[in-house]
């Protein structure tokens, strides 16, 4: 069953134990608003941008649901830390990567055409970053 905004709407607020009234409040709509597009009185308003962010939710997700329910503000953070992480790894692969290219002091070509690109990526990269 495809949700809609109606059921998404009446989900979200009683996950977050508002009535029509407070959500309303909170909203600065009216609560006839909330009321209409709980029981598919209306599929829009202007009012959705404000309802969705009294609810912490984006505008997307509420409308259409083929976005994750997050804020906005959340997902910079998930980005952020997903870079985070991304550099971290790149750390480790470049570290990686120099161990196996000096090995007990001498240095070793790799035979590999990808582990030479990866290699030189990695060092692309690592200029990048200390820029």
């Amino acid at each position: 069953m495809k949700r809609r905004l109606a059921d998404r709407l009446i989900k979200t607020r009683k996950e977050q134990g508002l009535s029509q009234s407070a959500l309303a409040e909170l909203a600065g709509v009216s609560q006839t608003i909330v009321y209409k597009l709980e029981n598919r009185f209306i599929k829009e308003s202007r009012k959705i941008p404000s309802i969705a962010k009294a609810l912490g939710v984006t505008q997307d997700w509420l409308v259409h649901g083929d976005k994750e329910n997050i804020s906005d503000a959340d997902a910079i953070a998930i980005e952020e830390a997903e870079i985070i992480m991304l550099k971290r790894i790149i750390r480790e692969a470049k570290h990686a990567l120099d161990i196996a290219r000096v090995w007990n002091g001498k240095v070793y070509s790799f035979n590999s055409p990808i582990m030479e690109a990866a290699w030189q990526a990695l060092n692309k990269i690592n200029k990048m970053d200390n820029m």
